[in-house]
């Protein structure tokens, strides 16, 4: 895996998930990586809508399913939208949902458990794009 040799941030994401193990493991992925930075994670998609409306990160990963509101609600909600990669356990149980929201801004999927390699690919896709549009 390349990393560019830098102590600048150029991603800042955020986790949606109830699942504590979840914000743990992409926390413990992505902690080596200098140029990504870790910002809050939420349970609850509300919570994370409003620090998104206030504060600006790259990357958000997304659960399908919370105790509060099903995660595309995140796409009704908020007008500029950073990468959002949605994460679940069962994908082809909401196949429909997903395949209806694809066009309004999903960036990638990754499904539980998540892969370490495809995740630090994923941060490196989008870091390769965000220093391409600069």
């Amino acid at each position: 895996m390349e990393d560019i040799l830098t102590d600048e941030v150029l991603l800042r994401y955020v986790v949606v998930d109830d699942n504590e193990s979840v914000y743990k493991f992409i926390n413990c992925t992505l902690q080596d990586y200098g140029w990504i930075h870790f910002e809050q994670n939420f349970s609850y998609l509300s919570d994370a809508i409003c620090y998104l409306k206030e504060n600006k990160v790259d990357v958000v990963f997304l659960e399908f399913v919370l105790p509060d509101l099903l995660g595309f609600e995140i796409f009704e909600q908020l007008k500029e939208l950073p990468y959002v990669v949605v994460i679940t356990e069962n994908m082809k149980k909401y196949a429909e949902s997903i395949c209806h929201h694809i066009d309004k801004g999903i960036s990638a999927f990754l499904d539980k458990p998540i892969d370490s390699e495809l995740l630090i690919k994923l941060m490196e896709n989008f870091k390769n794009k965000k220093l391409k549009s600069v």
